[in-house]
């Protein structure tokens, strides 16, 4: 079977002879029935398939004739080759044909036809097509990721369903946009967008097919997505009226904004209100509206009116909901329910009580107008009102006897400031007097003795009414009482039962006197039982008994007594206790107060019998004895159990009531706690410090010292307190390398050689320090320093000739630069740890120098623009002051980025310098202190004066700052001073020429009358200059921009220049254009003799 390319499949259907004719002509390839499988791009004359035949010998000489219906193929050479497109996407594409090939032999007289098939597959050769050469959407900025925005469809010629398929869409560019396979074009989850930074995307969308084996084609699109912008309202949402408000009224424009203007507002009222209408974009009250339309005092007029407004662009639209508040006047005067009160009080009304309550009201809907303030003007009256009440004031009684009766006014006043309404009423009160007690109107106490007998008088109530109404005939009662004691008759109180001040100490009553319309209650009486010394003490026991050990500690409780009196009040009940027998050697002692019995000395018997006597408080005392027995325990008790000597005792010996401790040796004290001081009297040597130990003592020897008393000398290379540390030097720096004994014994400083020092020979000396003649300075010669040795070299700036060998000055080096670029003069002051302070003679050295310069080349290099150059100039010491020029682009981006990084750099402070933080002092830009306005001013003010010292900004530009840098923009400013320059401007500068002129004439008329009558004297009418007196509140320019014109032979003619306007001046000449033609050497002396005076101009803008 022969191979064909690879888009040929090759399918034979044997077709098995059953006989075989030996001499047969008979075509062997492609054999009957077979099947071509070949792709539709085969292209024209390509073999699909090879023709093989045999007769007998004969291997040549074949003739292959091909039928072939649709002339689609033909043979050539042995071979079937293609000879047109078989294309299948067309609209009747063939996809089989089915070849005739007849066979013969020139040898032959016999003719064999095969048939074959050619089966043409479809190939993914066409990408897929958009139904537009570009598609254009617009969306609404508010749109989110659901509504679909639009379809984009794509189409494929294909024939086949794999290939001819859409597979998927996908959105290139834009990441705010998503795609469905179906073509849905969607806004993605999330975003966001803003008509201001971004009306439309322009993004493109690939459809790619499904062809198989990586056979798949794609085709993109142009899309346009135009973000719109919805109208939204900008109006405030609250407006308040009036409620007199008259009918055509403009409430409230109106107002939304719409940022692509895509189409003309229009407003409308949502809910219709009869009391409102909208005229173009105004809000007015309706033709209808009348005096009770808005009258917020009507119970059915609310005083808030929510309106609902829309705005449209045609497109769009947006509803906002806009509040009225109806603001009410003070249109109503305060009412009184009555017009007058008569009602009386009775006189013991006190402070704050309230005698009559008014009714007052106002019809104001709001309470700024409808809140009553209501006083009392006639301040003679005890009363005052507290909003609605009329109360007695505060410090004020009421006193028959005094007045019986007061009449006044109540004034109620709604409103306030000038806004205030009033109405009056009148109050007539009438006094009233009740029943007064003549004793008890305050508390009162009596005192009666306990022992007083029962019937025994003790109290009488009396009292008094002043109006004798309604009856001169007074009742009394008991109203409060705390026990049933005492009985009450009429006006007398008696005792009634026998008193005890043991049980009860003080009884209270409260009496009540009434005349029949006005009851009054007495203060409370207190009657006060008198306690008498009718008790004994009594001990709570008949006697008492302790056992107690014969160790038992001093000053600790054995027992204690207890006794109580019945006496109700002290000193009657008040008990001491004493031991009065018993007790001769004092071994005991008992607490006067408590009881408490003690053991004040050791027990000496073995039972005390003691009498304790508890007295009482009185005079006489009364007083009682109880026994009280002590029993001592003969019983041997050991101390030494808890042994209490510590581990630092031999022994613990226990004795009566104490123990005894033996120390062990190196301790002393009662428990042997105190370690005795084995350094007293003991002496280290050398300085050494004693330290005391147990039982021993040790010396702990000074630096360079050893052994037990501190007398031998460290050797063998120790050093140090008890030579405990070894020396440690270089040995090729020691002076002697063999010495037993190579460092100090007390500090362990090696011995070096001369050129080196140090804990271990380690640092270098420098001989440029030790000596300051090693060099010649006089020939500008500087030493330097260098490991183990120096050198004396040409200071810093100076260079050696080859032929003499002296040093010569150098020229100062310069930074190489081109025309491309822009140079910036800057000067640095730094302040350098005091470490490393920066001296003249440092910066002499050339190697220090240059690590200086390095140290500043890197702090300068640090920021923006990255491709600067740096020339260092010169550095000065004190701080270190560094003169540098930095070359940039000359481009404004990096006239910018320079600004900031010199701005960050004079406001930062603090500066890495080498491998140290160190503090900028000061930083200047062609001779403009950044430093000292580092503070002032805003952060945008402060960096644009930092860029217009880097680079000036044009005549009529200003410096603005962007996105955080800085540029030139045209200084546009407002029309106002347009218009005054314009209006002042040009009359002005008229004037000033009619003025001049007439000055010109004026002193030319002068002058001539001064050749006559003043030549002589030499006294000519113009002096050198005006005087600076007739010129205070405007200042002079600087005299190097005095015009030159004005020179005479004396000297140059000091004529002011004036400010008039910022960073403008004008040249003040009383001639205009005929320069000096009018003026001789001096000018006069006094401008107002001229009647001259200094205009005072500002320029046009």
């Amino acid at each position: 079977m022969e191979s064909f390319p690879s888009c040929h499949r090759l399918i034979l259907l044997l077709i098995i002879c059953s006989t075989l004719v030996t001499g047969e002509l008979e075509l062997s390839s492609p054999s009957n029935g077979s099947v071509i499988e070949i792709c539709e791009t085969t292209e024209i004359k390509e073999v699909i398939a090879n023709l093989s035949a045999s007769f007998d010998a004969w291997t040549t000489g074949f003739v292959f004739n091909l039928t072939d219906t649709m002339n689609k193929f033909t043979t050539e050479n042995d071979t079937i080759i293609v000879v047109s497109d078989l294309d299948v996407d067309v609209e009747t594409p063939g996809t089989s044909y089915v070849l005739v090939i007849e066979l013969s032999h020139p040898n032959s007289p016999q003719t064999v036809s095969t048939t074959i098939t050619i089966s043409v597959e479809d190939d993914n050769d066409n990408a897929p097509e958009f139904g537009s050469h570009n598609y254009t959407f617009n969306i609404s900025e508010k749109s989110t990721a659901s509504p679909v925005i639009g379809t984009i469809s794509a189409t494929d010629k294909d024939s086949t369903s794999q290939n001819n398929m859409i597979a998927n869409y996908t959105v290139i560019g834009a990441a705010e946009f998503k795609i469905s396979s179906e073509g849905e074009l969607s806004v993605s989850s999330g975003t966001t967008f803003d008509y201001t930074t971004t009306p439309n995307y322009t993004f493109i969308v690939m459809a790619t097919d499904g062809g198989l084996d990586d056979m798949e084609m794609s085709t993109n699109v142009s899309v346009t997505v135009n973000i719109e912008t919805e109208p939204e309202f900008q109006t405030p949402t609250q407006v308040k009226i009036m409620e007199d408000i008259d009918s055509g009224v403009n409430v409230s424009r109106l107002m939304a904004t719409d940022e692509d203007k895509s189409g003309d507002l229009v407003f409308a009222l949502v809910k219709e209100d009869y009391r409102f209408v909208v005229e173009d974009g105004v809000l007015k009250t309706s033709t209808s509206v009348n005096s009770s339309s808005f009258d917020v005092d009507l119970a059915d007029v609310l005083d808030s009116v929510d309106l609902s407004f829309n705005v449209t662009d045609g497109k769009y639209s947006d509803e906002l909901t806009f509040s009225v508040k109806i603001q009410d006047l003070n249109d109503n005067l305060p009412e009184f329910s009555e017009p007058s009160y008569n009602i009386t009080v009775y006189e013991k009304a006190s402070t704050g009580d309230t005698v009559l309550t008014l009714s007052i009201t106002d019809k104001d809907r709001t309470s700024a107008f409808n809140n009553i303030f209501n006083d009392i003007p006639d301040t003679d009256v005890p009363f005052k009102m507290v909003n609605f009440d009329v109360e007695v004031k505060s410090g004020e009684s009421l006193n028959y006897t005094e007045k019986t009766n007061y009449t006044f006014d109540v004034v109620a006043t709604s409103g306030s400031g000038t806004s205030r309404n009033s109405a009056t009423a009148t109050v007539s009160v009438a006094i009233e007097s009740g029943p007064r007690f003549s004793k008890l109107y305050v508390n009162t106490t009596v005192d009666i003795s306990e022992n007083v007998t029962v019937g025994t008088s003790v109290f009488m109530v009396e009292a008094r009414d002043p109006d004798n109404l309604p009856s001169p005939n007074l009742n009394y009662t008991v109203v409060e009482h705390s026990s049933d004691v005492f009985t009450f008759d009429g006006n007398t109180l008696t005792i009634g039962e026998t008193l005890d001040a043991d049980t009860v100490q003080s009884h209270t009553v409260v009496f009540s006197v009434s005349d029949g319309k006005y009851t009054t209650n007495s203060s409370t009486l207190t009657i006060n039982v008198v306690d008498v010394n009718d008790n004994s003490p009594e001990f709570q026991n008949d006697t008492y008994s302790k056992l107690i050990n014969e160790n038992h500690l001093i000053d600790t409780e054995i027992l204690t007594v207890m006794a109580a009196d019945n006496d109700a009040t002290a000193p009657f009940n008040t008990i001491g206790y004493s031991i009065t027998a018993g007790d001769d050697q004092e071994v005991f002692a008992i607490s006067a107060l408590t009881g408490e019995i003690t053991l004040h000395d050791k027990p000496l018997l073995s039972t005390y019998t003691l009498i304790v006597t508890a007295t009482d408080g009185g005079q006489p005392p009364n007083s009682a004895n109880v026994t009280v027995t002590v029993t001592v325990s003969d019983d041997v008790v050991d101390e030494c159990v808890s042994s209490p000597c510590g581990e630092n005792a031999q022994a613990c010996n226990p004795l009566l009531n104490d123990f005894k401790c033996v120390c062990k040796h190196g301790w002393t004290g009662q428990l042997c706690q105190t370690n005795i001081d084995e350094c007293d009297g003991k002496v280290c040597g050398n300085g050494g410090d004693c330290v005391d130990g147990i039982a021993m003592h040790t010396c702990n020897c000074s630096h360079g010292w050893q052994g037990e008393n501190c007398t031998d000398a460290c050797g063998g290379n120790k050093y140090g307190r008890n030579c405990e540390h070894t020396c440690s030097c270089n040995s090729s720096r020691l002076l002697d390398p063999e010495a037993i004994q190579t460092c100090s014994i007390s500090t362990g400083h090696c011995h070096c050689v001369s050129n080196w020092m140090g804990m271990d020979c380690s640092v270098d000396v420098d001989e440029c320090t030790s000596s300051a003649s090693l060099c010649d300075s006089t020939k500008q010669e500087v030493c330097e320093n260098s490991i183990g040795n120096y050198s004396c070299v040409c200071e810093r700036g100076y260079s050696r000739t080859v032929d003499t060998a002296v040093c010569t000055k150098d020229t100062p080096s310069t930074l190489e630069t081109n025309s491309n670029q822009y140079v910036v003069n800057i000067s640095v002051e730094i302040s350098p740890t005091a470490s490393q302070g920066c001296t003249v003679n440092q910066l002499k050295i050339p190697s220090i120098y240059e690590e200086v310069a390095m140290k500043a080349k890197q702090m300068l290099s640090r920021g923006a623009p990255t491709g600067k150059q740096i020339n260092i100039r010169d550095i000065r010491c004190g701080s270190y002051i560094i003169d540098a020029q930095i070359a940039i682009n000359n481009n404004n981006a990096e006239k910018a980025s320079l600004s900031v990084e010199l701005q960050k750099l004079g406001e930062g402070r603090d500066v890495t310098f080498g491998d140290e933080t160190l503090q900028l002092d000061e930083i200047t830009i062609d001779e403009r202190n950044l430093t000292q306005t580092s503070t002032s001013g805003t952060y945008n003010e402060r960096l644009c004066a930092v860029f217009t010292t880097v680079s000036p900004c044009p005549s009529g530009q200003i410096c603005s700052v962007e996105n955080e840098s800085p540029r030139c923009r045209d200084d546009i400013k407002d029309n106002l001073p347009l218009i005054l320059g314009l209006g002042l401007g040009v009359p002005l500068p008229l004037l000033c020429v009619v003025t001049v002129l007439a000055v010109v004439v004026y002193s030319r008329s002068r002058k001539g009358d001064s050749r006559h009558s003043g030549a002589k004297q030499g006294n000519l009418p113009w002096q050198e200059s005006f005087p600076v007196s007739n010129f205070t509140g405007i200042p002079r320019a600087p005299s190097s921009r005095m015009d030159s014109r004005n020179e005479s032979s004396v000297g140059p003619r000091k004529l002011p220049r004036y400010e008039i306007g910022q960073q403008e001046e004008i040249s003040y000449n009383p001639l205009g254009s005929y320069g000096n033609a009018g003026f001789s050497k001096t000018m006069p002396a006094s401008m107002d003799s001229y009647d001259m005076k200094p205009l005072h101009m500002k320029p046009f803008h």
